[in-house]
């Protein structure tokens, strides 16, 4: 059934064409990359976008991770966050639960979600094998927004490790983020924008010695709304 913007303001107690707005509202922006953060303090972030077009935000983490049993080979091209909820990993052939991803769509923010990235995770379990732990190092990371390069970084000289667990409940500091941003911005993957964050080796015949898990997270704001 679908359902208009007026019938669905109305379902959540709003009028049409109310909205609660700041002195100097910001507006999500329309495209991707690097972008000023809102720096007002408040303590409810509706308060930086009028309420018809943003109904919710939230500090959260956007997290993925994929796990190499012992023995198993590790392709030189892992590609993070494009198997989502509910649908087999490529690499495992286990079904992905929120234990392993909050990704709802392959690759992309499905509406009507948008989110904000402060800092960039790339890490590996807490139990991995200093065997392990050296092929990880062996990994570059690359984030791609559509089909261009935006970033990219040595995957593990100095190795993170620390669960999803860790990284949800910020025990992991921002100093040892792979990358992070300015104080004042943030990476915008807007709704439906393809990105891929792949882990690339020039190295082939990796095997995992143990069971090898490897995590890679956002950690900014998360955005619900209607357009």
């Amino acid at each position: 059934m679908r359902v208009s913007k007026r019938d669905f303001l109305k379902m959540v107690g709003l009028s049409a064409g109310t909205a609660v707005v700041s002195a100097n509202p910001a507006h999500l922006p329309k495209e991707s990359g690097i972008v000023e953060l809102p720096t007002t303090e408040c303590s409810d972030k509706r308060d930086f976008f009028p309420t018809f077009s943003c109904l919710d935000a939230r500090d959260a983490v956007l997290y993925d991770s994929v796990e190499f049993q012992p023995g198993q080979r590790i392709p030189r091209l892992i590609h993070m966050f494009q198997y989502p909820l509910g649908h087999p990993c490529g690499y495992s052939g286990e079904i992905k639960a929120i234990q392993d991803t909050n990704m709802y769509a392959a690759g992309y923010m499905p509406a009507p979600m948008s989110f904000w990235a402060r800092t960039i995770h790339v890490a590996v379990s807490p139990d991995t094998t200093d065997a392990d732990e050296m092929t990880a190092r062996k990994y570059a990371w690359e984030l791609y927004l559509y089909q261009k390069r935006f970033a990219s970084g040595p995957c593990i000289l100095d190795v993170t490790r620390a669960s999803i667990r860790d990284i949800l409940k910020k025990r992991v500091c921002a100093s040892r983020a792979s990358m992070s941003f300015p104080a004042t911005k943030g990476l915008y993957l807007p709704t439906h924008m393809p990105f891929n964050l792949q882990l690339s080796t020039s190295r082939d015949g990796l095997r995992a010695q143990s069971t090898l898990r490897f995590i890679v997270a956002f950690e900014g704001v998360e955005w619900r709304g209607v357009q």
